[in-house]
């Protein structure tokens, strides 16, 4: 029938390489005709008999526009489409069914043969949604087909006594593989009609005696093992199954899990069956293809066996590309240039294709399986936190018992105050025997809730506010008659939100689960003062204020360190001291509203008066005279002395004990569309505004280290790079020297000039320069920019603060701390360091601990084990943004410190307490870290002992930020580290943590280190996932 069918075809003028549309339903009739269309060497594309016709037209005016599409193939049921396309004049159409291929000429009577199909000629168009609106295209070849059929027929055992269920909308790329697989194998296609797929599958089944199926967890649930006895073997993918699905059906088929994107053919790796019990989320190993784990932020560099990373598919299963689309072709297809890691391509092999999938996953090192972890893009984000919304699908159904189904969907609806007060929706479906809902047959998508439904509910949502942060709480609980799906057998999450926005007011009432005034959670009204911090918790977090109460946490609401960092700048403008401290000591409302005071008059805000930070005993003419030698200027030039800070004297020592070491160098091409006379005078203009920039250091014999304040920054102008390199490498940072550079060269790669910064670790740490860097960009866009508050004001009180405590709290911290063993003293003359750069996936944390907590918790695990002790000491650094000072944060200097931070690991605890144990330790070491390691050497013999660490550990609450629109690209970057054998850096960035590690080579080799930084990985997200309750005893570290 399909060759008959494919020589009718070429009569009408259906050419190899041409494309043929096909709006039918499902038949054994449409079969054949995707099959006669194969055979004339054309492809074919589904233009879905649901889709409306804009939605047809467009995927048509997509292949027009890089294909012949010669002939639009519909079925009785679908004959209105030719008129509906009619004004296409170069497209002709034809009806086709059973009788009309009987009518054709039999085979035998051609006058011309069927043409022979080209393993690169297209065989199907795949159109998925874009985001663009425009349907994508996906072209896959007959190569692409065919290579997929051989391996997944094997895999999964597809033989002449298959009997496949074709399930799987023609639109959706799963139905080439039920249909494909089978006839290459000469099996069965067993094929139910459009009603009976959507009305009864069950009955079809059965009816059809199928044995072999694939099918969406979510098309899954509808179904029961006893619906269908004949099955033996049941692939599931297309979305994340739940550990119920496997539970459920592992004990009656052979359940395999598969990973395909539609841009791979089908499947690209399946699963051995599956035994009750197993996690859901392996997919086995590659088949027809090789798949690869890169670094997800860059596919250049493959992430070590272990460790999570983006998934890359390589083979001939890989797509051509997307249908009349280079760009976005270009971003998600790779070529072997792109690919480093590939493996030398053997003598005249044709180019690889690669295709970066969007998944998250993790090659195992125990069996060499794939486990998927969590898409790139199927989290959304909310107050700056990335949620995985099947998180909260589990501990909802979880929670209630009644519930088959829960699909939690983000509000998209920007009506006033929808969003902002409904951001997460769950749609609910309960079983038939629930009480919880009203069934009374009635109009409508929703169901009503009865009064034990409502209870039900708020009792879930109580559970739910303790297993998940505040803001991951659903806000809108709706029952529904089911969850509606695709025609691809995909939640229809379109449809959902459209529920969700056509909701009335009182709807919205109960279904938000409100409770009577009377029994609101909040247990009194506010105080005047909490109200103010309410409000700025609203603006910081994006908080709905009617939620809010004197005992919300503003962790569980979202807080974090750079947050609260935000907060304490709203309530410094409000007119409010509110230390980031306070903030992590004192979560509660109340409790931080009554640590939160009024500031005192603005001339707290005043810098000390020139000089006045001297010594009362100092000669400041003859110390002003002394330091003008010292820095070679003119005595004019000097605009004030003050002290150094403690952590600026160690940087300094380090430095001049390791030449060149605590030096950044940065060069940067700005964009031509930023003018360099306006560039120059930004930069002036903040140099001006922060005096750090134009300090100089030197030691005096008789006032010691002091800070000197130049009135001017001159700047540095080179020809060309090899004049800048020139004139550059043996520039020195040392006493009386200029400690921050800013130069210009000339005529930069691209013709443009490029900008040169340099400066020496006294003079800044990361938050600053990001400070810095941000209001020049500010200056260059709009002319000015956000105030900066002077470095002195930061040296006037840390001077006040009395040195005894700080020395007694270390004393009685360190007794008895052991010498730091790990890592081991560097070996040998190598004195080169190694950088390794990984992203590791973290979605959610519990809901009271900040991420920076559990990451150093984290590493002191780790650290233990390593150093064979549950009581270790390694360095840590903190940012001091949180000094109880009104000014900090917009202090422009450095005010980090680093200490020793003793661990001390108790195996009998949960991880709760060790979590809180981390943090109590952290709030003694931020009050007393001030005074810096050479004075906290002081302290006692164990102190000196303990500040000889060789490992520093550091969370950032960001990278270095730096606006890409004014200073355009950056071309290198240069920083040499100091003594230490290993540091190691957090920086929490969207999805997760980007671990900066750099070590020494005469201390780490390259693999331990590597295997150092997976483990860390591994274990981070160990600890945000296990309940806070969990025994230490039973945490894996290794």
């Amino acid at each position: 029938m399909s060759e008959r069918l494919a020589l009718e075809m070429v009569r009408r003028g259906v050419a190899p390489q041409d494309t043929v549309a096909l709006c039918v339903d499902k038949s054994a009739t449409a079969i054949v005709v995707m099959t006669a269309v194969l055979r004339t060497g054309a492809s074919f594309v589904h233009l879905g008999i649901k889709n409306p016709v804009q939605r047809q037209s467009a995927i048509l005016d997509a292949c027009q526009a890089t294909v012949n599409v010669s002939l639009l193939i519909v079925d009785e049921q679908n004959k209105e489409r030719l008129a509906e396309h009619k004004s296409r004049e170069s497209l002709p159409g034809l009806l086709v069914d059973e009788q009309f291929i009987a009518s054709l000429p039999p085979a035998t009577e051609a006058t011309f043969p069927l043409p022979t199909p080209e393993p690169h000629y297209a065989a199907s168009f795949t159109f998925t949604s874009g985001s663009t609106g425009t349907p994508k295209g996906i072209i896959l070849e007959h190569g692409s087909v065919a290579t997929s059929c051989q391996a997944m027929s094997d895999r999964f055992g597809i033989g002449p006594g298959t009997r496949i269920l074709q399930f799987a909308s023609y639109t959706f790329d799963a139905s080439v593989g039920d249909i494909f697989y089978a006839l290459a194998r000469g099996a069965c296609v067993c094929s139910p009609s459009e009603q009976e797929r959507v009305d009864n599958l069950a009955e079809a089944a059965r009816k059809l005696q199928i044995n072999w199926a694939f099918l969406t967890p979510s098309v899954l649930s509808l179904l029961d093992p006893s619906d269908i006895p004949s099955l033996r073997r049941l692939l599931l993918g297309g979305e994340k199954p739940s550990p119920k699905h496997v539970a459920h059906w592992a004990k009656s088929v052979s359940l395999h899990l598969v990973m395909g994107p539609s841009e791979c053919a089908i499947y690209c790796a399946g699963s051995e069956a599956i035994k009750p019990g197993q996690p859901p989320s392996t997919f086995g190993t590659a088949a027809g293809c090789r798949m690869w784990v890169v670094d997800p932020r860059d596919h250049t560099r493959l992430a070590p066996i272990g460790c999570p990373g983006e998934l890359v598919v390589e083979g001939r299963t890989v797509a051509r590309g997307y249908l009349h689309n280079p760009e976005r072709t270009r971003l998600a297809f790779l070529g072997e240039k792109d690919a480093p890691w590939l493996p030398p391509r053997p003598a005249n092999a044709a180019p690889r294709r690669l295709y970066k999938a969007g998944d998250l996953v993790r090659l195992e090192a125990h069996d060499a399986t794939f486990t998927f972890i969590a898409r790139k893009d199927n989290q959304v984000k909310l107050h700056g936190q990335r949620v995985e919304l099947d998180e909260i699908e589990y501990h909802i159904k979880d929670a209630v018992c009644d519930i088959d189904s829960a699909c939690v969907v983000l509000n998209t609806n920007n009506a006033p105050g929808h969003r902002s007060r409904h951001p997460l929706i769950v749609f609910l479906v309960f079983v038939r025997t629930s009480n919880a809902v009203d069934n009374v047959e009635h109009e409508g998508s929703t169901l009503s809730l009865t009064p034990n439904g409502t209870c039900l509910l708020r009792k879930a949502k109580e559970h739910l506010s303790v297993a998940l942060p505040a803001y991951m709480v659903p806000t809108l609980y709706v029952p529904i008659h089911h969850v509606p799906f695709t025609a691809n057998g995909k939640r229809d999450i379109a449809r959902l939100r459209q529920i969700a926005s056509d909701l009335t007011q009182d709807e919205l009432q109960a279904f938000s689960l409100t409770e009577p005034k009377s029994n609101k959670v909040l247990s009194r009204s506010l105080t005047p003062q909490e109200e103010q911090l309410r409000d700025l918790w609203v603006d910081v977090l994006e908080l709905d204020p009617s939620n809010l109460g004197p005992d919300s946490d503003f962790i569980r609401q979202g807080g974090d360190s750079l947050t609260a960092m935000h907060l304490v700048t709203a309530a410094t403008r409000k007119g409010f001291h509110l230390p980031v401290s306070t903030t992590m000591t004192h979560p509660r409302l109340s409790d931080m509203a009554s640590q939160m005071t009024l500031l005192e008059s603005q001339a707290q805000d005043a810098s000390p008066d020139p000089f006045s930070l001297l010594r009362s005993s100092s000669d400041i003419a003859t110390l002003k005279a002394r330091c003008a030698e010292a820095c070679k200027v003119d005595l004019d030039q000097i605009e004030d002395i003050y002290p150094t800070t403690p952590v600026q004297d160690m940087l300094v020592n380090a430095g001049r004990m390791r030449p060149g070491t605590y030096i950044l160098t940065m060069t940067f091409q700005p964009p031509p569309t930023v003018p360099l006379d306006v560039f120059m005078a930004g930069w002036d203009r903040v140099v001006r505004s922060a005096d750090i920039l134009r300090t100089r250091i030197v030691a005096d014999p008789d006032a010691g280290r002091l800070q000197v304040l130049m009135k001017s920054l001159e700047w540095d102008f080179y020809d060309t790079e090899e004049d800048f390199k020139a004139r550059n490498d043996h520039v020195e940072m040392d006493f009386g020297t200029r400690l921050a550079r800013l130069g210009i060269i000339r005529k930069g790669p691209s013709g443009n000039f490029v900008f040169v910064f340099g400066g020496h670790h006294a003079l800044y740490d990361s938050f600053m320069l990001s400070m810095i860097f941000e209001r020049v960009a500010q200056y260059c866009k709009m002319g000015k920019f956000d105030s900066l508050s002077p470095f002195k004001n930061y040296v006037a009180y840390i001077n006040k603060l009395p040195l005894q405590p700080s020395m007694e709290f270390w004393k009685t911290t360190l007794e008895g701390s052991p010498t730091p063993s790990w890592p081991p003293v560097p070996e040998g003359p190598d004195a080169t360091n190694s950088i390794i750069n990984q992203f590791v996936p973290v979605t959610a944390r519990p809901a009271e601990f900040t991420f920076a907590i559990i990451a150093q918790a984290a590493f002191s695990l780790l650290f233990a084990a390593y150093s064979g002790s549950d009581d270790v000491t390694f360095g840590m650094t903190f940012s001091g943004r949180d000094t109880p000072l009104h000014s900090i944060i917009s202090t422009a200097g450095p005010t980090i410190y680093s200490m020793p931070f003793r661990s001390r690991v108790n195996r009998t605890t949960t991880i709760g307490t060790f979590f809180d144990a981390v943090r109590q330790a952290n709030l003694g070491t931020v009050q007393h870290g001030h005074i810096g390691i050479p004075q906290i050497r002081q302290a006692s013999s164990d102190a000196a002992q303990a500040c000889t660490f060789r490992a520093l550990f550091a969370v950032q609450p960001r990278h270095l930020a730096i606006p890409s629109d004014v200073f355009g690209e950056r071309l290198s970057f240069h920083e040499e580290m100091g003594r230490l054998a290993l540091i190691f850096e957090c920086v929490t960035v969207e999805g997760g943590v980007d671990l900066v590690v750099e070590f020494k080579n005469a201390s780490l080799k390259k693999p331990e280190t590597e295997v150092f930084v997976n483990q860390f990985g591994s274990l981070l997200q160990r600890l945000v996932a296990l309940p806070l309750g969990t025994l230490m005893s039973d945490v894996v570290v290794l």
